[in-house]
């Protein structure tokens, strides 16, 4: 792309400062040519650069990972789709062995933000 460019940039340079342009449309078409060219190259580039960019997803749970397999499934489509997966949930029991084995999924706990503690239940319906 970087070529041809100069080539676009050498072509439009001859044309106005040497004059083989007389009018103003000629010299408003070869600019126009020019920012094409440019905004053409730009748009491969960035392009090119998408693609090799990993894709990651984070599929997070609210809850016991072990006990989500609605969650364990969606980042195992994901992964064997080639993305990165980061899950992320309690650390209660364990997913399933599928998940924790894939190569493109990674899995980090979370402590849960809150737990009752162990007293009978009548004392918390009397506070």
């Amino acid at each position: 792309a970087g070529g041809s460019m100069l080539a676009v940039v050498g072509v439009v340079y001859r044309l106005l400062v040497e004059g083989s342009l007389a009018g103003a449309f000629e010299a408003l078409l070869a600019w126009l040519l020019l920012v094409c060219g440019v905004m053409v190259s730009l748009r491969w580039s960035a392009a090119k650069r998408a693609r090799h960019r990993p894709r990651k997803a984070a599929v997070v749970v609210l809850g016991d990972l072990g006990r989500s397999p609605r969650m364990c499934n969606h980042a195992l489509s994901l992964a064997d789709d080639g993305w990165q997966v980061s899950l992320v949930g309690y650390d209660e029991s364990a997913p399933p062995l599928r998940v924790t084995s894939h190569k493109n999924i990674a899995i980090t706990h979370i402590a849960p933000t809150y737990k009752l503690p162990r007293r009978p239940k009548a004392l918390y319906l009397a506070m």
